[in-house]
């Protein structure tokens, strides 16, 4: 049982009789969120305690490294390797310099990735150029 008291701005609701609704068996086709069943451990693992898991997981968040944006010979190096030219590396640093490495509203995660998606599309721009201009001759 709940009750509400609204006010201009906030609502407040209290719950009544907490403890009594906790205790109850979960009805038939609902989902079981209690910290017991959130923290259950993975069918497959159960020679591995819980503790472990923790720290596999507190491991695997520490190994994530933060984005470091790239030095201008980095992004050439890549260019280069990908086939594309100095010009378009430093294009394409300069573009993502003066966005702060932002890509949207959001950090970059990989400028590597970013790099291929830029050639992609530099490329796919090259062929509608030479499309466009072989059809005016």
């Amino acid at each position: 049982m709940c009750d509400t008291h609204n006010a201009q701005v906030t609502t407040v609701l209290t719950v009544c009789n907490y403890d009594t609704y906790q205790n109850k068996p979960h009805a038939q086709g609902t989902h079981d969120t209690s910290h017991e069943a959130r923290t259950k451990i993975p069918q497959g693992t159960q020679g591995i305690h819980k503790q472990q898991l923790d720290n596999d997981n507190n491991v695997n968040n520490v190994n994530k490294k933060r984005f470091t944006p790239p030095s201008m010979d980095e992004v050439i190096k890549l260019f280069i390797e990908k086939g594309s030219s100095k010009i378009e590396a430093e294009k394409f640093f300069y573009f993502y310099e003066s966005k702060n490495w932002m890509v949207g509203k959001v950090k970059m995660k990989s400028w590597t990735a970013s790099v291929s998606g830029w050639i992609a599309r530099n490329k796919s721009k090259e062929i509608e150029d030479r499309g466009y201009v072989s059809t005016l001759e």
